[in-house]
Parts: structure tokens; C-alpha cells; sequence
């Protein structure tokens, strides 16, 4: 959605691909377990706001199949399955024209959007009265790291936090802790939010999506930061090393209906 981020980050697009693919395999078994639980069924129509790299497109669209429809929406137009339709959108700026989905979901967009909260009232203004609105949201602010014994844990901890001071030039890292109370703003149905946070041994889809991002801003880490080289290589080496177990950062959820 750059269209409406604040100056985001020109990152070197051949590890960004590689990252999003372990972000959709860290976080998509919580996603869909979040979309199960409101009833995606056939003939659904559905929006995803930034679909990433289409994990959740094709999901959703074997669930509503035929009869529904599954439309990803981002400012460029997206390479999607059969059964996904991808149009260009701009959800900062306005709501889908002419939509009525069952359900809009979005996942770590609005905390990269200028006004995220101004865009979360688009996406439940594209529901139909009686649609579904699902939204998550990460606090990428503390790590959370349980082998504090790995000799790699301190440079983790030091990584971690330049990686968030440096992102937080160009987005909201605690959008999450926000999203409840602009959920209980929205006068949603069925409304309910929660947090939760999972954990992985290095080399899993997680710790290699973080890896992946210190590979990607190394050079603007060391401009910018206090942060020694030792720091990062130890770190990256640490987050493919199954000895190392580490928390992802706490995904916040807020699901509800659009009054009918």
C-alpha cells in the first residue's frame, strides 16, 4: 500500500520475496485459525487488503469456491491464483467503490499506512451491513527470547531493538497495542480482540523472516545505529541455529460484524 505510507522503505527486493514467504508460513496457521472462527464458507465474497504473496488468497479461495470470490486489493496490481481476482486500491484513500464483501481482512498493513486508523474505517465501510471484519496487527517493540542462556541472546536483543528504532522512522511498530480500542471505536457485532504471541527455534519461518529483514536494511543498520558488525552476524546466525528459541513479535486481532 505504498500509496499511502509514510516515505516506506526502498528494500532490496530480491530477500523481500524470500521474507514474505516465511511471514506466510509464520503467521498464516494463526490467520486462517482467526478466519475459521467467523465461518468463511462457499459463496463468500472476500477482500484482502495487502496480500502479501497469496498464501491467504488461495486459502480463502478454496474455501468459498466457485459461488464466492476472493479479490486482493493493493496499490500495484499482484500476480494471484485462479479463483483470486486482484485489483488496484488505495484503501487509505477510500473505501472498494461498489463493494459489499462478507469479509475484509488485512494483516501488518495499517501499521505502515500514515493514517492506519482512517483506513481501517474504509475497509469496514466495504463490508456489507452483516460482513465480517478481521484485522491483525503486530507490537514489533520487545523481543522475546527464551534460550537467554545462547550466547547470541544479548546481540538478538541489541538487533532487534536497532531494527524497531530504525523501521520506526517509516511506520507505527506498536500499531497492534492501538488496535483494540479503534476496534471498540467501530461499533462492530460479535466484537471481540485478542494478542497472541508464538515461538520457534531458529531456522524456522520466523526467526528466518527477521533474519531475512537484518539482511536487508544491514548497511542502513550499521549507518544508523550503534550497532557493531560482530552484533549481526552473531544474530543472524543465532536466528538459523535450532538451539535459539525466540518469540514472534505479539500479533494483536480485532473481529467483529458490520452492524446490520
Amino acid at each position: 500500500m505504498t500509496g499511502t505510507r509514510r516515505g516506506y522503505l526502498d528494500i532490496r527486493r530480491e530477500l523481500a520475496s524470500e521474507r514474505l514467504q516465511d511471514v506466510q508460513a509464520a503467521f498464516d496457521p494463526l490467520t486462517t485459525a482467526r478466519l475459521d472462527s467467523v465461518g468463511v464458507d462457499v459463496g463468500w465474497s472476500c477482500l484482502i487488503v495487502g496480500a502479501g504473496r497469496g498464501s491467504l488468497a488461495r486459502w480463502l479461495s478454496s474455501r468459498v469456491g466457485d459461488a464466492g470470490c476472493v479479490v486482493a486489493a493493493d496499490d500495484e496490481p499482484l500476480a494471484v491464483d485462479a479463483g483470486a481476482s486482484s485489483i488496484v486500491h488505495d484503501i487509505g484513500a477510500g473505501p472498494v467503490p461498489g463493494a459489499g464483501f462478507d469479509l475484509v481482512h488485512s494483516r501488518h498493513v495499517l501499521m505502515t499506512m500514515a493514517d492506519g486508523r482512517k483506513a481501517l474505517g474504509h475497509m469496514l465501510e466495504s463490508l456489507r451491513p452483516g460482513g465480517f471484519l478481521v484485522v491483525e496487527e503486530g507490537d514489533f517493540d520487545e523481543p522475546s527470547i527464551v534460550t537467554r542462556e545462547h550466547p547470541a541472546a544479548g546481540a538478538v536483543e541489541r538487533v532487534w531493538h536497532a531494527m524497531t528504532a530504525f523501521l520506526s522512522e517509516s511506520m507505527d511498530v506498536r500499531f497492534g497495542t492501538r488496535l483494540p480500542r479503534f476496534g471498540w471505536g467501530l461499533g462492530l457485532e460479535e466484537f471481540h480482540t485478542e494478542a497472541t504471541r508464538t515461538y520457534s527455534p531458529g531456522g524456522d519461518p520466523g526467526p528466518m523472516a527477521m533474519k531475512l529483514a537484518v539482511e536487508m536494511f544491514r548497511d542502513q543498520l550499521l549507518g544508523a545505529t550503534a550497532l557493531w558488525e560482530d552484533d549481526l552476524d552473531m544474530a543472524t546466525a543465532a536466528l538459523e541455529d535450532p538451539s535459539f528459541v525466540c518469540g514472534s513479535p505479539m500479533s494483536y486481532a480485532i473481529i467483529g460484524r458490520r452492524p446490520r
